[in-house]
Order: C-alpha cells, then structure tokens, then sequence
C-alpha cells in the first residue's frame, strides 16, 4: 500500500459520533490546513460489528481517507482505565502481572490493553501505574476495517491520554460534553487519574454552563481553587483552536 506523506486523519470513535481532523502537513512538518468532520452513528454502532465496519467503511469513502495515516482515538463505557500498583518499573514485567492476575475486567471478554508508569515508589512500596484496556474483537476489526480502506493506522490512543495533553498543567476534572455523553477525566498536572462517563454536569457545573453567553462543551472545575470554567489548554492546541476554528469536544484530537 502507498502512503502519500503528510496526509493524516486523527478519528476520535465516540459513543453516538465519529470525529474525524483531517491534517495535511508540508514536507517539513508544518500544518498546511485541518479540516474537522462529524460523523452520526447509531446508540448501538459501538456493540455490533457490523455496524462498526459500516460506520468506518462510511467515513473513508465521505471524507476521502484512503491513502491517509490514521490514528485512533478510544473512549466511552467500554474503556476501561484503571490505577494498579506494581512491584516492578519493567513495562514487560507490568504486563505479563497484568495478564496473570487478570487485573483487566472480569474475565468474560478479552482486552487490548496498555499500560505507563506515573509514580516512583516511597521506600520499599510499590510504583504506579496506569492501565487502558479496550475490548479486543473491537479493536481489531476498527484496524481491519480501516487498513481494507486502504488506510494505515499508526497509532491507538485513549481519550484520558489525549485529555492529559490537552491540560497538561491543570490539577483538575475536564468535563467533554456530547449530546449524549459526557466524558469525565480527573487531571493532576496533565496526568489522567481517572476516567468516566455521565449523563449530566454536576448542579454547580450545570448553573455555571447555563450563566455562560454560550454553550461550552469543555467545562473545567479547577479543584485547588474550587472554581468552574473554560479548560485551561495548552497553548498550542488553543492556537490550533483558533486558526482552524476547532470547537469542543473534538479539540482533543488537536492534542493527539
């Protein structure tokens, strides 16, 4: 298959929406345009797999992505993300205690999984670490799906990742707000400490979202002043924000 450099497509597959910044980039590495798309799918595309071969296969004849690097961006109830304490700093090693105490969901389904190290033990304790597990079958066939498209996929990531460089210098909870879903990541310093998903803001977010001149789909509650607002992104996402006219949540892809 022929790649033709500097055409990527970032595609944040949600729960009732595909979004998807197409990026073109000069040869050396500059931003030439970005283009955001929103895409509906049904309730249900995410629990059947036709219906997510179908979704896919959708998006890469109306947005043009063949030839296009892809990369992937995972969220909604069947993320599972999770804090485990370890008595190793090897990733491998991680892993393979991961895998053995079937610290990844109950059992009953089979997990694409990752793991990163976030703290240094104290004296004689254990280190930390963060695991992101997706259900397997599905990833797998949002892989297929997209390299039958002619589409190569570069990378998977997951929407607390994405969210910790977005704020990567908040201390923290980032409230993305869909139609049907909100996303909630705690954050300290940019580190994705937990990851959620809700029906509606708590009452003091919502009175705060409803004083507003507009409608924010970002909303931040800043838990060192105990204050709610705008996020506080980094500044090259809001310049990415501005000159692109990217809005919430898709802005998220921008931090990929």
């Amino acid at each position: 298959m022929s790649i033709v450099q500097g055409y990527r497509a970032y595609i944040w597959l949600s729960q009732r929406h595909i979004y998807v910044l197409k990026t073109e980039t000069s040869w050396y590495g500059g931003v030439r345009s970005r283009q955001l798309y929103l895409y509906d799918c049904p309730g249900d595309w995410l629990a059947w797999p036709e219906k997510i071969k179908k979704c896919l296969r959708d998006i890469i004849a109306v947005y043009g992505l063949q030839d296009y690097t892809t990369y992937l961006l995972l969220s909604g109830p069947s993320l599972l993300w999770k804090e485990l304490k370890l008595a190793t700093k090897r990733k491998e090693e991680a892993r393979s205690m991961v895998v053995w105490d079937e610290a990844i969901g109950d059992g009953s389904t089979a997990y694409a999984f990752d793991l990163a190290r976030t703290a240094e033990p104290p004296e004689g304790g254990l280190y930390g670490w963060m695991s992101a597990a997706y259900p397997y079958d599905m990833v797998t066939d949002m892989i297929q799906t997209l390299r039958s498209g002619n589409c190569c996929v570069r990378r998977i990531d997951v929407l607390p990742a994405a969210a910790g460089r977005l704020c990567p210098s908040g201390t923290g909870i980032l409230y993305l707000c869909e139609p049907a879903l909100i996303h909630v990541v705690q954050l300290k310093s940019g580190v994705p400490l937990s990851y959620a998903c809700t029906s509606a803001l708590p009452e003091e977010g919502r009175i705060w979202q409803e004083a507003q001149e507009q409608m924010h789909h970002g909303v931040w509650y800043d838990e060192e002043k105990g204050m709610w607002s705008i996020p506080p992104v980094s500044e090259s996402v809001k310049r990415d924000m501005d000159r692109w006219e990217l809005v919430y949540p898709a802005a998220v892809l921008a931090a990929y």
